[in-house]
Order: structure tokens, then sequence, then C-alpha cells
């Protein structure tokens, strides 16, 4: 008897990626180029740094060798919507994710709001609150099943009494961010600017199975903290690390951007991370004025990479931003992201 199949060497090697990578807990999609490219997914409080309108696109293309893979693609809006003499500040923020792995897909609408407060001359406060909507999906349609073999012959078309599992589910999610910040306006008063926050996501903890019973999605608990050296020869230094808990995974990233200055209005971005018991990742950037676009490339260290050559990442990040302080006439220090 033939085995219902859907491409089984590509769904055993998925499998094993599975057991090497997140021992079969669930985990959010990674995103490499996160501070830049999907901020919320990071901690929501974020915006409470960000003084500009902005409009990220980010798509990411990981380990296609394994039957395509896995593919995510984004798109984030942050827009401060209110800011008082550069001492109170609400922002909105917008992310809408796609996340597909083989017959797998995951739909992530977010949004969030966002409060920022000024402690001192240069502290900040920011607390931030996320809601959303998750729904992930089965297709079918590229699923084979053995009433479908007539004669050792197979045809799509063919009716079938398999009893397939419910193809989609929804459910509410939410999050929250907190994030202390310290950003001088006078240039020359502080060179270096810091940051420290937790965020936390699917607090509710939703049930996403498909076939029934109890199948929650575990909270995700994420630490980041880092600073930016502001060089006096053009060159800014941007040390930077995160810790997240999910479902008894932890993951610890570290990370450097630097940033060379061409001119006040463009520069070139170098950034480079690892990851524990993953990989390591490489940045090139490119921003002038209100444009910026983004490339990475990861390598996998892992087990995985043992027993599956040529299991790397590819990704792009287009942003769109206007400073809408500046066009306010408030004095901000130097952006961190």
């Amino acid at each position: 008897m033939r085995k219902n199949v859907y491409n089984l060497k590509g769904i055993g090697i998925m499998v094993m990626v599975a057991l090497f990578t997140c021992n079969l807990n669930a985990q959010d999609a990674r995103i490499t180029q996160s501070f830049y490219a999907s901020p919320l997914k990071v901690n929501p409080a974020i915006m409470g740094m960000n003084t500009h309108l902005k409009a990220i696109l980010n798509y990411r293309s990981q380990w296609g060798i394994v039957d395509e893979g896995y593919s995510t693609g984004s798109f984030t809006l942050l827009y401060p919507l209110y800011m008082k003499e550069g001492k109170q500040k609400l922002d909105i923020g917008i992310n809408t994710m796609n996340d597909k792995s083989a017959i797998f897909s995951t739909m992530d609408y977010s949004l969030a709001l966002g409060y920022t407060l000024k402690l001192s001359d240069a502290g900040f406060m920011s607390l931030s609150l996320m809601g959303g909507y998750i729904q992930k999906s089965i297709d079918a349609s590229n699923l084979n099943f053995d009433d479908q073999y007539v004669m050792g012959s197979f045809d799509a078309s063919n009716p079938t009494n398999a009893n397939i599992a419910s193809e989609n589910v929804g459910y509410p999610d939410v999050g929250f961010g907190m994030m202390w910040f310290f950003n001088s306006s006078r240039q020359f008063a502080s060179r270096m600017n810091l940051y420290a926050g937790v965020s936390g996501y699917h607090l509710n903890e939703p049930n996403e199975t498909m076939v029934g019973g109890s199948g929650k999605l575990p909270k995700k608990v994420s630490f980041q903290a880092g600073f930016k050296v502001l060089g006096a020869n053009q060159i800014d230094f941007s040390p930077n690390f995160s810790v997240s808990t999910q479902g008894g995974a932890e993951d610890f990233a570290a990370g450097l951007y630097i940033d060379y200055n061409m001119s006040e209005s463009a520069k070139i971005i170098f950034g480079s991370w690892y990851r524990k018991n993953d990989g390591y990742a490489a940045l090139l950037a490119f921003e002038h004025q209100r444009f910026m676009v983004g490339y990475s490339y990861d390598i996998t260290t892992s087990e995985i990479g043992k027993y599956i050559s040529g299991l790397n990442t590819h990704e792009i990040t287009l942003t769109y931003k206007m400073n809408i302080a500046e066009k306010k006439g408030i004095e901000t220090g130097k952006s961190m992201f």
C-alpha cells in the first residue's frame, strides 16, 4: 500500500530540521535584521526611540535547499502620533507577517500603541501594548492520498475518503513591551546612547491546534540591551544582545553594527551577529536621506548543518522614513536604529 505523501523526502528533512532547531516547541519566525526590519517583533516599545514615519518591507528566504525551505515576508509601519516638546510621545505601529514552510502557512496581523515619557535630561521610558490576530493553515491541495491512485496511476482529481484535519485555525494574540533609553539631543554632551528593554508575546497562550484538544502557543519573553558609541571620525559602533525564551527553548544572540557616516544624509552600515547553537550572520546596508536598503546572509553552524549542506539564509529589507520630529522643530539625539 502506498503511503499518504506530500514529497516525503522533503517532509522527512523538515522534521529533522524541527528536531534540531526547536525541540518540537512552537517558535516564532526569526528575522536576522530584526531591529531594523521588524522592530515590533523585537519589542513594540522600540517605537519610543523612533521619531520617524517608517514603512519597512522585509523578505527572508531560509534553507531553500530543503523542499523550498522557509520564506517570510513582512510589512511594518511606525508613526509618532503625538509629540509634546520632546517630553511625551504617543506612537502607533502596524505589522503584517506571512511565514511559509512546505504546506504550512501563518498570517500574523498586529497593532501596537506606545507611550513615551521623558524622565530626565536624556532619559526616557517607553511602554507599549500590542494585540493582533494569527491564522495558521495547511494547504491540503498538495497532499496525495492512497485512494487517489487507481490501477497504479495517480490523479489529483480523484475523490478521497481521507479524514483531513481542520485546514486552518485563528486566534487573538496579546503582547507588551517596555524600554528605557538614554539619548541626548546635545551631541557633544554625550558620546553614547543606551537602551535596555523587555518584551512579551502570546501572553494569552492561545490554542493553535488543528486536530482538537489543547495545543497552546507558549509565551515568549525577550530581553534586549545595547548602546551606540558616537565616534568623532565618522564611525559609530553599536554593540547589542538579546535573550529570548519560549516553550523551554532559549535563544541568545549578540551583534555589532558599524555606521560609516559619509555625510549628514548618507551612511553605510556593516553588521554581524552570533546566535548561540545556530550560526553567524553578516549585514551590509546603505542609507540615504529617506531610504535604506539592507542585505544579510546567514551561515548555519548548528548540528543540522552536519547532515544537510547549503543551509544558508538570505534576507533583504527596504525602508522609507520621514523625520516627524524635525518637521515639528523638536530637537532629538542621534537615532539608534
